[in-house]
């Protein structure tokens, strides 16, 4: 088992990172990076070992892209992901594929940009399929369901959730990242927007139990879709590989950054 991050100790599904160089070479961080930042090629390296060892898994990076796109593109290939990566249709209204059908096909890593577009047909930008909420609060109490990048018509849904001042905060990761509150505001935001979340960023994922309020979020779904007639385990969610089996629905991710 690879040990690619404490992310997937914590069986986070996806991941919302930073591509910019704080040194020489390209590096993954959030805003600060000096308060934490990985080598992208050796972490994009324990990604792909990591989904090799979970053949039923998914990932979705989301780049926020600080360097171009061909530099970031050749990295993905030196870390030997080209048989991995999933290329979305180039038509951004064409329904997105069922989790057991990318499973099935073994192109099970998608990346999205939040600038670039290409030119590589994997590594597209996120707000042509993808829509998402504001993320500049600056405090707990200012976090709103807003339409943001992506407009207000698209079928992937990010809600941002997280506390931003100059860079992530611990002690509001301690109040946002509370299960109770996750779970509020993913309620309230698909009720206004009418589009149920697929991504939740959140800063600081060891704080708080934001993957909690995803499972139980994941549950919902599941509960709420009669296509997918799950038989309960105590203490589990059916993952990527029961729902393909019983026709499933596509599942919400936390994010972590």
């Amino acid at each position: 088992t690879s040990d690619f991050s404490p992310a997937e100790r914590r069986r986070l599904t996806a991941i919302l990172q930073r591509v910019n160089p704080p040194h020489p070479g390209l590096w993954l961080c959030h805003s600060v990076c000096g308060a934490g930042a990985l080598e992208l090629e050796p972490t994009l390296r324990q990604i792909g070992e990591w989904l090799r060892d979970n053949p039923t898994e998914i990932v979705t990076l989301i780049l926020q892209d600080g360097v171009d796109a061909v530099t970031t593109q050749d990295a993905f290939v030196r870390a030997g992901l080209s048989d991995l990566l999933y290329e979305p249709d180039r038509d951004p209204d064409r329904p997105w594929p069922k989790l057991g059908d990318m499973i099935d096909s073994g192109r099970r890593l998608v990346v999205f940009a939040e600038k670039a577009d290409g030119p590589a047909p994997w590594y597209r930008n996120l707000y042509r399929y993808g829509m998402e909420t504001p993320f500049a609060f600056r405090s707990p109490d200012e976090m709103s369901c807003l339409p943001n990048r992506g407009g207000s018509d698209k079928r992937l849904f990010l809600l941002n959730h997280f506390v931003t001042a100059g860079g992530g905060l611990r002690l509001d990761a301690g109040v946002v990242n509370s299960r109770q509150r996750v779970l509020e505001r993913a309620h309230n935001c698909e009720r206004q927007r009418g589009s149920p979340v697929n991504f939740i960023a959140v800063d600081y994922a060891t704080i708080g139990d934001a993957l909690g309020a995803v499972n139980e979020l994941n549950a919902e779904r599941v509960e709420d879709d009669p296509r997918v007639p799950v038989e309960r385990t105590p203490g589990r969610i059916p993952g990527a590989a029961e729902a393909r089996r019983r026709g499933g629905a596509p599942r919400r991710r936390a994010v972590s950054w």
